[in-house]
């Protein structure tokens, strides 16, 4: 099913016509400023209806079912209902639950949720911070603390065990891609897009944006 949800969603058509082209769609959890990037694994599957259908049917949902689909307001909430008709293509009946931020995060806090949308940010540029948050299996140790649709594979969380462990950057970084590798072939979670923050600032104002939109006064030239 989360294959056939994959495929459905045309992230190009939200990218132009929801999002004003300020998005770089992707099947990656981290950008390409983040140690453990690898553009392989960012290209998205092709919209391909016909065959989210077929997956539908083989996972005995020929004819479709329906779903609350949690939405925080600001976040992503255009981006929500544009999925929600996507997928109606395809039989899966949307029911859009839009709320504020703090109300939703309560409802996943609670496991009070079946399908909903998230934005995520990396403060360490490190793929490890989004292996332990998002991928790892949740436990009450704090492991998997944001992976709320419950994700869980005994080989995904051995190698994150391993990048932990390693200190040779080149290992390190073959441990997170192939950890990487069976969450994408498993579609664990669904990423759609690297949304972009564009800056305004005068003409006589030069400023270097950051990946996590931080300013800081040393980066900021004035002519």
């Amino acid at each position: 099913m989360r294959e056939a949800i994959a495929i459905s969603i045309d992230v190009e058509a939200i990218r132009t016509r929801v999002l004003r082209g300020q998005a770089v769609p992707t099947a990656s959890m981290w950008t390409q400023f983040f140690t453990g990037y690898d553009e392989a694994f960012a290209r998205r599957p092709a919209v391909n209806r016909d065959r989210a259908r077929r997956l539908m049917a083989e996972a005995g949902y020929e004819q479709g079912f329906e779903v609350t689909l949690d939405c925080p307001v600001g976040a992503c909430d255009e981006s929500c209902q544009a999925i929600a008709d996507m997928l109606a293509q395809i039989g899966i009946q949307v029911r859009l639950n839009v709320m504020p931020a703090a109300v939703f995060f309560r409802k996943l806090q609670q496991q009070d949720t079946s399908f909903y949308g998230l934005t995520w940010g990396v403060p360490t540029f490190d793929a490890l911070y989004t292996l332990r948050g998002v991928m790892m299996t949740r436990t009450l140790a704090g492991g998997g603390s944001w992976n709320w649709g419950g994700y869980s594979n005994p080989s995904v969380e051995s190698l994150i065990g391993l990048v932990e462990a390693e200190t040779d950057p080149a290992r390190r970084v073959a441990l997170i891609r192939e950890a990487q590798r069976i969450h994408n072939t498993e579609y664990g979670h669904i990423p759609l897009y690297h949304l972009m923050i564009p800056f305004a600032m005068k003409p006589n104002v030069m400023v270097t944006h950051r990946a996590d939109s931080l300013v800081f006064g040393r980066s900021v030239r004035i002519e």
